[in-house]
């Protein structure tokens, strides 16, 4: 087991009949960046911004860094992952990804000044000074 698995929640999908770790990290997210031919960060700011033909590509990478984590080899390709999604497993993933990549606002924390606003900002917002 590794330090990140003691410091953070773990999640886990059902698939079929084998469950899956779930890891929304750097690596699973240029992953799908580097599979989707993207080079910004701008489509993962927002799930709305996500496309249909993204779903797969981004729970693929997701599934199989935590698999690589919990020290396990992914077993499905895209394909076959694909073959077992349905509507409410995707709401799930997606759930995940909102979880592991939130700003800390949805987990119920108070409004406490711009100052601890901008240190719970998730990595994908732009700041002000950005322009946005």
């Amino acid at each position: 087991m590794t330090v990140s698995n003691l410091l953070m929640k773990v999640h886990y999908v059902n698939i079929g009949r084998k469950q899956y770790r779930v890891e929304f990290n750097w690596n699973a997210l240029m992953a799908f960046l580097v599979e989707s031919g993207q080079d910004t960060m701008e489509g993962l700011a927002s799930l709305t911004s996500l496309k249909p033909s993204d779903i797969i590509p981004l729970a693929y990478a997701a599934i199989k860094e935590g698999e690589r984590i919990e020290g396990r080899e992914l077993s499905l390709t895209k394909e076959g992952l694909g073959e077992c999604l349905d509507a409410g497993i995707i709401r799930e993933i997606i759930s995940i990804f909102a979880e592991q990549n939130s700003s800390g606002k949805e987990k119920g924390d108070s409004d406490t000044g711009d100052a601890d606003k901008a240190k719970k900002k998730s990595i994908f917002q732009r700041s002000a000074r950005s322009g946005e």
